[in-house]
């Protein structure tokens, strides 16, 4: 539910400081809240050097049978990029290593959980403070800050790299902008509800 969902964002945004509207907007666009995690195998759609070990210890760690619908993750797209994002956040396994042990900090979940909710909007949070002031995100809102807010520019950055990485400035309307418009109506609904 939204309410659930915005406990999520609320643990996540009092770790890392990034609102909680946006931590739901990006969630509801990786995944509809956790409702789409995947329906493929890491077989085909992970890449094989790079993210197919760090998954298999990942499960092992969390007794996820490799073989089982919980151990789904993202299809490759018709580009030819590697799927196999797992979870409500959609990380890569290389990306949830990075963070995993800070996530356990904040949750108390140990080993940290793709799958588990708090665990992925704490990640998501963690992985999008970091982008928030990421020197490309700075310097694209300085450079545009007379056209937009500077917060939404940041944002609408952050969103971007969340998405694509380094070919974040191709995705920044397609992607960053619905998400930051997302996350400015989700924040009109968390104002009723704290009103």
């Amino acid at each position: 539910t939204f309410a659930k969902a915005y406990d999520y964002a609320k643990l996540a945004e009092g770790a890392t400081g990034v609102r909680a509207a946006l931590l739901l907007a990006i969630l509801n666009q990786e995944s509809l809240l956790g409702k789409n995690v995947g329906r493929c195998s890491y077989k085909t759609a992970m890449h094989p050097t790079r993210d197919k070990p760090i998954f298999l210890a990942l499960l092992s760690s969390l007794n996820i049978d490799p073989e089982s619908q919980f151990a789904f993750v993202s299809c490759a797209n018709q580009h030819g990029t590697y799927g196999g994002a797992m979870g409500p956040a959609q990380f890569i396994p290389s990306t949830w290593k990075l963070y995993a042990s800070e996530i356990s900090r904040v949750t108390g979940n140990n080993p940290s959980n793709p799958w588990n909710n708090a665990d992925a909007f704490v990640a998501t949070g963690l992985y999008i403070e970091d982008l928030l002031s990421s020197k490309t995100c700075v310097d694209y809102a300085n450079a545009n800050k007379n056209l937009v807010s500077y917060q939404a520019l940041l944002e609408k950055c952050a969103s971007s790299k969340y998405y694509s990485g380094s070919n974040w400035y191709a995705y920044r309307n397609y992607y960053g902008q619905p998400v930051v418009d997302k996350a400015n109506q989700f924040q009109q609904d968390i104002d009723v509800l704290t009103g």
